[in-house]
């Protein structure tokens, strides 16, 4: 191989490890995002079971997100509001909310798993890359 073709392979190389390393930031700040919605979900489950157990005309504390609680009294322990999409908001039973919430959970979860699983296979590529990359620079550098 000569040395303008050696040159060349490295630019290609270089440039095919720039880009999977760019995908695997992407991958990684989309598993990271999926952890942070699996743990408000199971925050929700969790919130919804203990409302579900407290007796009407109870007060209470609710966590609004990890820094702020809220005193409350239940009026209606077995209903719950459930933001559907678009700023429409439904009253359902906690147990629909609670299975819509578990399948939810569930889909994020697959979809977490997924994106594990590409990324380790985007990090495998990145490593065979730099092993190629590395032999063709000792190779240039002879």
């Amino acid at each position: 191989m000569s040395s303008s073709e050696l040159n060349e392979k490295i630019s290609k190389l270089y440039a095919e490890l720039n880009m999977l390393n760019a995908i695997a930031e992407s991958l990684q700040r989309h598993h990271d995002a999926l952890s942070k919605m699996i743990l408000d979900v199971q925050f929700a489950l969790n919130t919804l079971k203990e409302i579900r157990e407290i007796d009407k005309g109870h007060k209470a504390l609710i966590p609004l997100g990890s820094l702020v609680m809220i005193n409350v009294s239940i009026e209606d322990n077995q209903h719950a509001l459930l933001n559907v999409g678009s700023g429409i908001i439904v009253k359902k039973p906690i147990a629909d909310i609670e299975e819509y919430l578990e399948d939810y959970l569930s889909k994020l979860q697959r979809e977490q798993l997924n994106t594990q699983k590409r990324l380790e296979s985007v990090m495998g590529s990145i490593s065979n890359l730099q092993v190629e990359l590395n032999k063709l620079l000792q190779r240039a550098r002879q």
